[in-house]
């Protein structure tokens, strides 16, 4: 009998193999891209919620008083308003930052009892 055995890969073997590696390679590529953008935001929206905490405790330190202003810190622009009513502290925050998008605005409002 004659047995033949088959050694090595052809040609359309190792060019489906090199097909299969390129697409995965890409579709890492784009999911590696979008994972760096994704970061980037996160880390803009943690400045802006740092940012508001902040103000806020500091509102919340001072006495109740109607107040506004606005700041800028590490790319992110902090706005303000206070208001005093009679019985609690209206705190009014619009924190615009910039986003892979454009610029983004977030608000943030809270309150606090006058003593």
């Amino acid at each position: 009998m004659i047995c033949l055995v088959r050694r090595g890969v052809t040609l359309i073997e190792v060019v489906i193999a090199i097909v299969v590696f390129a697409v995965g390679g890409l579709g890492l590529a784009a999911t590696s891209g979008a994972i760096v953008r994704q970061m980037s935001s996160n880390v803009q929206r943690s400045r802006a919620a740092a940012l508001a905490s902040s103000r806020d405790e500091l509102i919340h330190a001072s006495p109740c008083a109607a107040s506004s202003g606005s700041n800028t810190s590490m790319g992110v622009v902090a706005t303000w308003q206070v208001g005093a009513p009679s019985t609690r502290v209206l705190i009014y925050q619009a924190i615009t930052r910039p986003d892979a998008k454009g610029l983004y605005t977030e608000t943030f409002l809270s309150g606090a009892p006058c003593d």
